[in-house]
């Protein structure tokens, strides 16, 4: 089964929370979209068994997988 993919990106207004390539919601902070992130993925695969990570993007490339479950 294929991993599902969170990621949060920097955004000109703030922080972007992406799932599987949609830009869902939009965070002020940082912190914000790191948290949501990391609950939706623990859902995914709680509620789902879906295999799921958040990607946490440091600028434009560089990534950091924040938390992986699954």
């Amino acid at each position: 089964m294929q991993r599902h993919m969170l990621c949060v990106k920097p955004d000109r207004n703030g922080w972007v929370l992406i799932d599987e390539g949609r830009p869902v919601e939009w965070f002020r902070t940082r912190q914000g979209a790191v948290a949501i992130g990391e609950v939706k993925a623990y859902a995914l695969f709680v509620f789902g068994g879906i295999p799921s990570a958040l990607a946490v993007f440091v600028d434009a490339t560089t990534s950091i997988t924040e938390v992986q479950y699954g």
